[in-house]
């Protein structure tokens, strides 16, 4: 197992300037990589995420595995990892900025949830002389005002928990 802080991370590009990848199963893409250690290791790594999990001038633990194959050496990172993980990382496995980030979005999506609701009734539902279609609408409206106005406070309070 290596160990080094990352120089430098581009994605590998094909001459169509479409970013390589290969597909494990039919959900699982792997994007490309070509990563380079301040130690001088580089080589190619594969990331779930088109603009890559890396972080420049952050050290990470990784396999290196070199192969020749018709007089050309290939050298592969496998198992790459931030030395910080078990810090910078919850229970969910996810990256403080990526678990902000989803807790933000599922926020909003609670609050768009009640417009949905509502325009995904049945005519009928619509029709009905008990159903005042006025109020759904400003009580929809006034939770997404809400959220929007607050959805800071709850990033902020996620990052201090974090």
């Amino acid at each position: 197992m290596e160990k080094s802080k990352l120089k430098s991370f581009k994605p590998q590009i094909n001459k169509d300037g479409v970013h390589l990848y290969y597909d494990r199963t039919p959900d699982d893409r792997k994007f490309k990589f070509t990563l380079e250690f301040e130690n001088g290791d580089t080589g190619t790594a594969h990331s779930n995420s088109k603009v890559g999990n890396y972080e420049i001038g952050v050290e990470y633990v990784y396999n290196k595995e070199v192969t020749i194959h018709e007089d050309k050496t290939y050298t592969n990172f496998k198992g790459v990892k931030r030395v910080d993980d078990n810090f910078k990382k919850g229970f969910s496995g996810k990256s403080k900025e990526q678990f902000i980030a989803e807790t933000a979005l599922k926020t909003l999506g609670t609050a768009a949830a009640y417009p949905i609701q509502y325009y995904g009734m049945t005519i009928k539902e619509k029709e009905d002389e008990k159903f005042d279609s006025a109020k759904y609408e400003k009580m929809a409206d006034m939770v997404i005002d809400w959220e929007l106005k607050n959805i800071e406070k709850v990033v902020n309070k996620i990052k201090e928990l974090l």
